[in-house]
């Protein structure tokens, strides 16, 4: 349910932002209308651009942990994020005195620059095959597992243990191979799953 709202987050914020102004037709944004105005767009447009350039930072983690993989809802958020940001270098310039734009730019030009970065490591680096998308799964679940404290990776271990000697009990595997599971570091075991793939 987080990942959803957070992708929603990344599409819809930047977007709303550059309908906030619409019914202004003073683009000095002197006068009363339906649309925001002057200090009230500013802020309006700063939290949404805020939001949506920590979002696709957010999204940027999770996609590379959760194994690099294909979703065009992740691809268009991206894109979103990095178009609205070039059309609101003109957009809010319209709206905005120069002091209220200079204090918006720095944030455009954030939102932009990442969404670019997130769109270009989500079309040239994502893994494509089921087996390198089990690798990179894999691979990412194991670095988060050593990456625990001394004390909980000696936990899981020890859990480990018990959920073999179990399975070696029920005589759902050989000695061999428990002992060679055993052996594993951390994390590993997906490694037996790829191989059984290839094998």
């Amino acid at each position: 349910m987080l990942l959803g709202i957070v992708v929603v987050v990344s599409m819809i914020a930047p977007f709303a932002a550059l309908l906030a102004p619409i019914g202004n037709t003073d683009y000095g944004a002197h006068v009363e209308s339906d649309g925001f105005a002057g200090t009230g767009l500013l802020v309006i447009a700063l939290l949404c651009f805020a939001a949506g350039s920590i979002a696709q930072v957010w999204l940027l983690s999770h996609w590379w942990r959760a194994g690099r993989h294909h979703d065009s809802m992740w691809v268009a958020s991206s894109a979103v994020a990095l178009g609205s940001s070039v059309f609101g270098l003109w957009w809010f310039a319209q709206f905005l005195s120069r002091a209220s734009y200079l204090l918006l730019l720095p944030v455009l030009l954030v939102t932009g620059l990442i969404g670019a970065v997130v769109l270009y490591a989500q079309r040239t680096m994502t893994v494509k095959s089921e087996g390198g998308l089990l690798r990179a799964k894999g691979e990412a679940r194991a670095a988060r597992l050593r990456a625990l404290p001394a004390e909980e990776q000696q936990a899981l271990l020890a859990e480990r243990r018990q959920i073999v000697d179990v399975l070696v009990e029920r005589e759902l595997v050989d000695e061999a191979m428990a002992q060679r599971v055993l052996e594993m570091p951390l994390g590993e075991w997906w490694t037996l799953r790829e191989e059984s793939s290839t094998g």
